[in-house]
């Protein structure tokens, strides 16, 4: 029932979906234009990335109550090397992650868990890859990448990494 929208600098505000008044305002800290993506919703955390600087960005994990308010921090921020430029993509209890160097996280979101947001599989940005936005597609355990060729992964949990099965282009 609340609808969260994220600041220029700093702040987080909790709306209200109904009347759009304001019910929280949470501090993140955050520079101006340091989140270019919206927040997204999994299983009641809202997850929150900030760009820090050229190279890295931060996975914010916030909690709420049952109705949406009460936001604070649940876990320490995750670390990502490049920024994130499209919207993280949520699929059942998957978070899937990608910068624009390169670094894939496919993250498993887990209200019992101590740490409710861990990697399940995890694509380090290659030392020389070169910035741009990387779009995503997801279906099963396939992961499809766009970028300036087409890449398609398997998820595969249980190793904890992505496997490469072809690139096009």
């Amino acid at each position: 029932p609340q609808l969260y929208q994220v600041g220029e600098h700093s702040n987080l505000y909790v709306l209200s979906t109904d009347t759009l008044e304001p019910r929280e305002v949470v501090f993140l800290g955050h520079d101006a234009g340091a989140i270019t993506v919206p927040p997204v919703m999994a299983l009641g955390y809202l997850l929150v990335v900030e760009n820090v600087g050229a190279d890295d960005a931060k996975l914010h994990i916030l909690s709420t109550n049952a109705s949406g308010l009460e936001v604070k921090q649940a876990q320490d921020p995750i670390l990502l090397q490049g920024n994130v430029l499209v919207p993280p993509m949520v699929f059942g209890r998957r978070l899937l992650l990608i910068t624009d160097l390169g670094e894939i996280r496919v993250m498993n979101v887990d209200p019992n868990a101590e740490q409710p947001v861990g990697a399940v599989a995890t694509k380090r940005a290659e030392g020389n890859a070169k910035s741009m936005i990387r779009y995503s597609a997801v279906s099963d355990s396939d992961l499809w990448i766009g970028d300036d060729r087409l890449t398609k992964y398997e998820i595969q949990t249980s190793r904890g990494k992505l496997a490469l099965k072809w690139i096009k282009n």
